[in-house]
């Protein structure tokens, strides 16, 4: 992606921080409830998003060489990506003891798959340009340094925690919370969405000349990649992507997250004990304090008391997520390819 529009996306945050204000959609939305307990729904979601539309399971410098191998398994079906000796990857996939071909493709330094036989929308189509801007995070030189797995509450029910900021200061007040912004900016390309804060992002950007600002700053927030990945930037002695990957469980109720960690740069000893420290910190986040949180929000809208979850005028991205899942919900295979394009 050029400089020039990531700047475009700065001078936006700056105005905002400037002016004490945020990005605003024009009215609010109600989801319905059942739409996080509905088994037959969760059923129609794992077969029309998770097996059709391309998933990151692992970064390509996990297959650096012929024969290496990736492998594991999204709600019930096994899958093997390898490395061949041209250097394409090979995959398969293996459900109820039935074994079919599979497409893995990598863009982005990130590996990704179809579960489906025959794709329904090929995958430069699928990130409708998002390519470009995840390109600028350099995770193909990135090296995996660690992995955490946590369950969690209905699968959407957790991935909407990683598109708002105003929970921040209140639900991690015991953690990194209280220094966190409550106001968030959404950039989207598609269904694929960047969320940023005026005051944490672009506040270093203010009083700068705009051409001494640094790429590293104008890349902050967090990335995701729709449908169920979220990235996000630590330190840990230099600097730390957390991708995690949001699978739906063996039932509606129930998802399985995967935190895998890449260091950018070399880690030494010293660096390996800090990133240790910073990998159980976010195990801890996320388990004890997100997940802990959504799952009681599930069993609250279990008893009823509740038909709905309302998204605010400062929630377009859960807002925009929502859209697109009942979108593709609704897509019959030939019609993907054009519901990427024109948006909904």
């Amino acid at each position: 992606m050029v400089r020039s529009a990531h700047v475009d996306i700065a001078q936006r945050g700056i105005r905002h921080l400037r002016d004490g204000s945020q990005d605003l959609v024009p009215s609010t939305v109600r989801v319905p409830a059942s739409n996080y307990l509905d088994p037959a729904r969760w059923r129609r979601e794992v077969e029309r998003l998770f097996v059709r539309l391309p998933l990151v399971v692992g970064l390509s410098s996990e297959l650096d060489g012929p024969g290496d191998a990736l492998t594991g398994e999204i709600v019930g079906t096994s899958y093997l990506v390898t490395r061949a000796g041209d250097g394409a990857l090979c995959a398969e996939v293996a459900s109820d003891d039935e074994a079919r071909s599979a497409r893995a493709e990598e863009r982005c330094g990130l590996v990704f798959l179809v579960l489906a036989e025959r794709p329904s929308v090929d995958l430069d189509t699928a990130l409708c340009g998002y390519a470009a801007p995840l390109d600028d995070l350099g995770l193909a030189s990135g090296r995996v340094v660690g992995r955490n797995v946590i369950a969690g509450p209905n699968w959407k029910l957790a991935y909407d925690g990683y598109l708002d900021y105003y929970h921040l200061p209140v639900l991690h007040r015991e953690t990194f919370g209280p220094d966190m912004s409550t106001q968030a900016m959404y950039d989207a390309w598609g269904p694929h969405q960047r969320v940023t804060a005026p005051d944490r992002h672009w506040g270093p950007l203010a009083e700068a000349a705009e051409e001494d600002w640094s790429l590293e700053l104008l890349l902050g927030g967090v990335w995701t990649i729709f449908p169920h990945v979220s990235i996000a930037s630590f330190d840990a002695g230099g600097k730390l992507h957390m991708i995690s990957q949001l699978f739906p469980g063996r039932e509606v109720g129930a998802s399985v997250t995967v935190q895998t960690f890449v260091a950018m740069f070399e880690p030494t000893a010293e660096h390996e004990a800090l990133i240790a420290e910073r990998m159980a910190f976010l195990e801890h986040v996320v388990r004890d304090e997100d997940y802990f949180t959504g799952l009681r929000i599930q069993r609250a809208l279990a008893t009823g008391a509740r038909d709905h979850v309302l998204f605010g005028r400062n929630e377009g991205g859960g807002q925009r997520f929502h859209r697109w899942v009942d979108a593709i919900l609704g897509a019959d295979d030939e019609e993907l390819a054009d519901l990427y394009a024109a948006g909904v």
